[in-house]
């Protein structure tokens, strides 16, 4: 595997070897970032806290469409069987029930996951700073 990858990069070099008319390409090497940027509390537009706020509840949103797509495809895909043994008079009778059996333990299994949901943008609205709450009462 190293020699596969030693020759794309034999190969590499001589493309740009060629590419440039024998003009050797100069790189830039940059110095590492040893610690990030973070800027002053005074200077930020938001506080860390509004951040975290708003990062958790565009996580739970994500969270949320992602339930609900789920379901839809879900409950599609679990129709199929029961409706072509809807059709079969020897299994119809009991394709019924166990139809609605299913049918409830889907709705029950969706409806703890987007309680789920709900209860992280309860947090999220809990860790939204006084002043940004204030100003979106909404929210």
């Amino acid at each position: 595997m190293y020699q596969q990858i030693a020759c794309w990069v034999d190969e590499d070099e001589r493309r740009l070897r060629t590419r440039h008319a024998g003009k050797a390409l100069d790189l830039i090497n940059y110095q590492v970032i040893r610690k990030p940027y973070i800027p002053e509390a005074g200077q930020q537009d938001v506080s860390n806290q509004a951040l975290l706020a708003g990062t958790i509840d565009l996580m739970a949103s994500a969270y949320d469409k992602t339930v609900e797509t789920v379901e839809t495809v879900h409950y599609s895909i679990a129709e199929e069987p029961f409706y072509v043994m809807q059709k079969l008079p020897v299994v119809s009778q009991i394709a019924k029930p166990i139809e609605a059996v299913h049918r409830d333990i889907l709705d029950i299994v969706y409806r703890s996951l987007r309680g789920g949901g709900k209860l992280v943008h309860r947090a999220a609205k809990l860790l939204t700073p006084d002043d940004l709450a204030q100003a979106r009462p909404n929210a």
